[in-house]
């Protein structure tokens, strides 16, 4: 197979992606980016996308047009439905024009691997649960992780930080909240022990990597998961996470070993079980190490890589193999 993809381009080298498959590294101009995807495209037979890039999805779609094109899989394909009806619809058209008959879209859990084919109203097949890697940049994921005292929480997709400021108090300890989505007026009304905002990247992973506990509060959404990085990262540190039961989550947590999972919206819930790890620090490391091991062995980047490579295959074998490969699984 000749393979072509955008992913994986800043990463540490991947043996088994470097051998298979022709790297491109996007540009910072998305116009770019499509003009070299789509120059170089006929080369190859398959290309692996990102789904969350715009310069992608755009050069999907112009590909597709193509008679004799290559077949398409789209990673991290976790999109949203827009809160306006006609967005949405739009939004609809336009993943027809990337969708076909060698075209697999990637999600992050097994909720959206249905959900994903019902929202979009695409065939179940074309549609797979590719679970979401470690990220950290550092090749040693326990460098400089240390237990501070203080409680993490941080990224900005579909978070409800609302329930773990309702939650503060009854917490006590220190609260850093690392977001842009918070309005910053709101912040004279928080609790004194929670600070709130945006921070530089190394800031982010300091307090990621030094907090006792980290929190990952999330909508309760119907239509994609969402805080894959955020807590897989924290996992691998082996960090004692508490996470919101939103879609996607107990595809990576398992509730009382290598995480506590609370009710989306429930500030109660998650006080007491914050306030029950800060004060146990033996039952944190038990989780943690439990956590790091879980991530370490079974979230990797090449992991990832591989199960790409493995759609790959898939697709173009075709529909009649890719709903076989569904079911064994």
């Amino acid at each position: 197979m000749r393979i072509l993809s955008t992913l994986f381009s800043t990463d540490a080298p991947i043996p088994l992606w470097q051998e298979r498959v022709t790297t491109l590294r996007p540009s910072g101009a998305d116009a770019v980016t499509v003009g070299r995807l789509l120059l170089r495209a006929r080369q190859y037979d398959a290309l692996v996308l990102d789904g969350s890039a715009r310069s992608d999805q755009l050069a999907a779609a112009l590909l597709r047009s193509r008679r004799g094109g290559p077949a398409f899989v789209i990673a991290d394909a976790t999109w949203k439905v827009p809160d306006r009806a006609g967005a949405a619809c739009g939004k609809r058209m336009a993943m027809r024009l990337i969708d076909g008959e060698r075209t697999t879209f990637c999600v992050l859990s097994r909720f959206e691997a249905d959900r994903f084919a019902w929202t979009w109203r695409l065939r179940r097949s074309r549609v797979r649960f590719t679970p979401w890697p470690v990220t950290l940049i550092s090749s040693d994921p326990m460098h400089e992780s240390t237990d501070n005292g203080r409680v993490f929480a941080g990224g900005n997709s579909l978070r409800d930080y609302r329930q773990l400021i309702d939650a503060a108090d009854e917490i006590g300890a220190p609260v850093d909240i690392a977001t842009n989505t918070l309005d910053a007026d709101d912040a004279s009304g928080y609790p004194a022990n929670v600070t709130a905002r945006s921070f530089a990247r190394a800031d982010y992973d300091a307090m990621l990597r030094a907090a006792s506990v980290v929190v990952v509060p999330l909508e309760p959404r119907t239509d994609r998961s969402s805080g894959q990085t955020t807590y897989v990262n924290a996992m691998a540190l082996g960090k004692a996470i508490v996470v919101s039961d939103a879609p996607g989550v107990r595809d990576y947590v398992d509730d009382g070993d290598t995480g506590v999972i609370v009710p989306c919206g429930d500030a109660a819930a998650l006080a007491c079980a914050v306030r029950a790890l800060l004060s146990d620090r033996q039952r944190r490391q038990r989780l943690g190490e439990r956590a790091r091991r879980h991530a370490l062995q079974n979230l990797t980047l090449s992991g990832y890589a591989e199960s790409l490579l493995q759609v790959v295959e898939d697709t173009l074998a075709g529909p009649m193999r890719r709903t076989a490969g569904d079911t064994a699984r």
